[in-house]
């Protein structure tokens, strides 16, 4: 006898391309973690502990207004937006696939990339397709992704910088395909979790156009991925009240917002993004003298890159063994001789080269 929760599941879910995202349950150990995209200098504050009242805590949170100052202080141009806030990127996604529920809804992607972003809108019941980029480079052509745009697209997904590569659209190409979307009546969501490494100017940020969503996080640039804090950019009125009123509710807790309001402001950006440049390059040129392996099309200032072993073998393996753990390629839509590598940090980078030698002669 089938239960009636699963009779009751929709086709979309029961029938899902997508896989969640945030590594398998691994176990095994290794010397080098080069998976997750956190931050690779860990912990930028030089903070070991702090001591936070909690007396507050009995009551619901109510307590962004000191994180929307702190952010409308870096972007004087989103004063003439409204922020929204949620869980992390994470769950600004989830909000809008909320509110964009439904076979009605259209939405397009690219592959690879970030796929838990485009899952949400699957899950949430909208029909999504996605561009396939050309291997080993997997360049994004901004032109190529305008013309897949359908009259009825609802929504297109981009994240830029492109999660697992690393690349990135310059903001003329992001403006060009937001007014290709505004000519449809479309949607364009960039997901910046990683431009915090970037220059602000190339931020979707700097675009005053109402058709344009740009979703920003505290986890990657900030190093605060503990603290699960996200933020939206929402110039349409509307959009935003109904995107207020049907989020999910007090997904920021008192604490996290009181430990972010705190120390946001002691950010450095130019150190950190000087030393991931640093940190890139150093890992790039190691890795570009290995022919067995390809590197995709990369931006010099995202801590993360895609690599391909050649000969098809299974590079997440191959790494494994040698005490080096990354992203399996399953998790973009491809295969296992594929792999996301962050850049592991300074203290760690001649072990990580050490590990590496002779693996792949």
């Amino acid at each position: 006898m089938t239960t009636n929760w699963k009779a009751a599941l929709p086709d979309w879910i029961r029938n899902s391309r997508f896989t969640n995202y945030g590594g398998s349950a691994e176990t095994r150990p290794v010397a080098i973690d080069c998976s997750l995209g956190v931050n690779p200098m860990g912990n930028i504050f030089g903070v070991d502990q702090d001591t936070l009242s909690l007396s507050e805590t009995y009551k619901y949170p109510d307590n962004i207004g000191p994180l929307n100052e702190i952010i409308l202080a870096r972007w004087p141009s989103l004063r003439s937006a409204k922020l929204s806030w949620g869980a992390g990127s994470m769950g600004i996604l989830a909000n809008f696939a909320r509110v964009l529920c439904g076979r009605s809804v259209k939405v397009l992607g690219i592959s690879p990339q970030f796929l838990p972003g485009l899952m949400e809108f699957d899950m949430a019941g909208a029909r999504v397709d996605t561009l396939s980029l050309v291997p080993d480079r997997f360049k994004i052509d901004a032109k190529e992704l305008a013309g897949a745009l359908k009259d009825d697209t609802t929504l297109l997904y981009l994240d830029n910088p492109n999660n697992p590569t690393g690349s990135a659209l310059p903001l003329g190409e992001v403006a060009a395909l937001a007014e290709a979307c505004a000519k449809r009546g479309a949607l364009l969501m960039v997901d910046e979790a990683y431009a915090d490494f970037l220059d602000d100017a190339e931020s979707a940020f700097n675009l005053e156009m109402d058709n344009v969503l740009c979703v920003r996080t505290l986890s990657k640039g900030y190093g605060m991925a503990g603290l699960r804090i996200g933020y939206a950019a929402i110039r349409d009125p509307e959009l935003h009240e109904v995107y207020e009123n049907f989020s999910v509710l007090y997904s920021n807790s008192e604490v996290s917002a009181a430990i972010a309001a705190k120390y946001l402001p002691r950010i450095d950006f130019e150190a950190v993004r000087k030393k991931v440049r640093y940190l890139k390059a150093r890992v790039t040129e190691f890795i570009g003298g290995y022919t067995a392996l390809s590197i995709a099309d990369t931006h010099p200032a995202t801590p993360i890159c895609l690599l391909t072993w050649k000969n098809g073998g299974n590079l997440y393996e191959k790494l494994m063994d040698a005490g080096i753990r990354t992203e399996a390629g399953r998790f973009f839509e491809l295969g296992d001789s594929s792999v996301r590598l962050r850049v592991p940090p300074e203290n760690l980078l001649e072990d990580f080269f050490r590990l590496w030698r002779g693996l792949f002669d």
